[in-house]
């Protein structure tokens, strides 16, 4: 399959000015579907789920692996499984997002048979985020997923047991009837001596058809998923059972977000030197750190214990020596904050959690439901890292916290000028985005930075800004052209 060509048209803001950059008619080719779905919602569980086979097989120009017979292209392949795009918690016909109206069908893929999962580890494996709540009014599913949250820590024997039903809980089984019987999986399994996936000779029932390695329930104060590496997953992931958003992508697919992570990585040379700042459970540290191998660092700040504790493992478990964590948040001066910890025994978005005192979105974040708090160390970038000797590239996802963690680096940023790519709070939308912001202006006046919109130039998946100093504009436009986006 060739992908269609996609020219970039990159909006530079420089110092609130907009000027328009333009390749020449040589530029690389790639793949619009994929760049403009990757990352983009298939359902209302995770906002920021990546399109699934059709989009990021087909749409991306992936060789399609043919079987013996020559009956048509090969479906599981590159990590995809029947337990992620046959599944029938999507419907009678599996997940729509997977399917396209050429090679890649229900009836091809999962010969006209829905996958259903026999017993709870099978299905807590294969369980589907995105499906649940799945078509809701997005205004109602917040307060629906709130409500649910609730009531796994204020009725925990009716909503949080292994006795959970969707009869017993309706705040949870009104997003789905699946929402219920994953709860109930995951207490069961996690309350087991000797997990299911964890011995397979210990198990009865038939074998699990969904693809994949098998996902171990574990946990004490709150429930634990880990899932070994497989064919088409680079790594062992640890996440929290409960956290719908990174940690569901990571055990579901196996990666997070993976445009961006190409996009770093095309902006970071082997034995580079990195910051991962809000690293959350290490969606992009893990492959940031591979990439950079054992000569190079990848500095990953995560402020909030459970979230740290989950991050290290994840680093620790994959040998990733070049992972190189701190229980720290970034700001403009060290203090001391008390905060709300992260509930993450009861359904919510983790990696929301927050630092300062108004965020732009709490976004399906739940607090830890006996009410316990933290504090949070907050320090400068400047002196906890005033040991570097390089440093080539600054990931930032702070929720709000953007622009005081920039302050607190102005040396780090004089002195080594690396790219800075930013989730700044006031570009709420970047597509229609005019006017700079507080960051982009302080980017701009103070370290002769601009910005590149990334959405506004074709790549929709996007969900940040790339500064760059201006005299490293046009080398690091011409790294993006040649960024392979193929996610093979």
């Amino acid at each position: 399959l060739k992908p269609p060509a996609v020219h970039l048209h990159l909006a530079l803001v420089v110092g609130g000015t907009r000027h328009a950059m333009r390749p020449s008619p040589s530029a690389v080719r790639m793949p619009r579907a994929c760049l403009a779905s990757c990352g983009s919602s298939a359902g209302g569980g995770n906002p920021r789920r990546p399109s699934l086979l059709s989009l990021c097989l087909a749409a991306l120009g992936t060789a399609a692996v043919l079987p013996v017979d020559g009956a048509g292209p090969e479906c599981w392949t590159h990590g995809f499984t029947r337990g992620q795009c046959c599944n029938a918690i999507f419907g009678s016909r599996g997940n729509p997002h997977c399917w396209d109206a050429n090679d890649f069908s229900f009836e091809h893929c999962c010969g006209g048979r829905a996958f259903e999962p026999q017993g709870c580890s099978h299905f807590v494996t294969h369980f589907a985020w995105s499906a649940v709540g799945y078509g809701s009014d997005p205004a109602s599913i917040g307060e629906a997923w709130g409500n649910c949250a609730d009531s796994m820590e204020d009725r925990p024997e009716r909503c949080n047991s292994g006795n959970t039903t969707s009869r017993s809980c309706p705040e949870c089984s009104t997003l789905s009837q699946h929402l219920a019987r994953y709860i109930r999986c995951v207490k069961q399994e996690q309350e087991k001596p000797t997990p299911s996936a964890s011995c397979p000779a210990c198990r009865s029932g038939p074998a699990d058809e969904g693809g994949g390695s098998s996902t171990v329930v574990g946990g004490e104060h709150f429930p634990t998923l880990l899932r070994p590496r497989a064919a088409g997953r680079d790594f062992t992931l640890l996440a929290s059972a409960f956290d719908m958003t990174v940690g569901y992508q990571l055990i579901s697919e196996g990666r997070w977000m993976p445009q961006e992570t190409k996009l770093l990585i095309g902006l970071l040379p082997h034995g580079g030197v990195a910051i991962d700042a809000g690293a959350n459970i290490g969606g992009f540290a893990l492959p940031l750190s591979k990439h950079v191998g054992p000569d190079g660092q990848v500095h990953a700040f995560e402020p909030f214990r459970g979230i740290f504790q989950i991050l290290t493992a994840n680093c620790a478990m994959n040998g990733l020596v070049s992972c190189i964590t701190y229980h720290n948040a970034l700001g403009s001066r060290p203090e001391r904050r008390n905060r709300r910890s992260p509930g993450l025994n009861a359904v919510g978005n983790p990696s929301k959690s927050f630092v300062v005192d108004e965020v732009a979105s709490e976004l399906l974040v739940h607090y830890d439901g006996a009410g316990r708090t933290e504090m949070v160390e907050v320090v400068r970038l400047d002196d906890k890292l005033d040991f570097l000797t390089r440093l080539d590239l600054i990931k930032i996802d702070v929720e709000s916290s953007e622009y005081e963690m920039l302050l607190g680096a102005e040396q780090t940023l004089r002195r080594f000028q690396p790219a800075v790519y930013v989730e700044d709070s006031e570009a709420e939308n970047l597509a229609e985005m005019r006017a700079p912001t507080r960051v982009m202006r302080l980017l701009s006046e103070r370290h002769g930075y601009g910005c590149l919109n990334l959405v506004q130039a074709g790549l929709t998946s996007m969900t940040s800004l790339l500064c760059v100093p201006q005299a490293k504009v046009q080398e690091v436009y011409t790294k993006v052209l040649q960024i392979d986006w193929n996610l093979t």
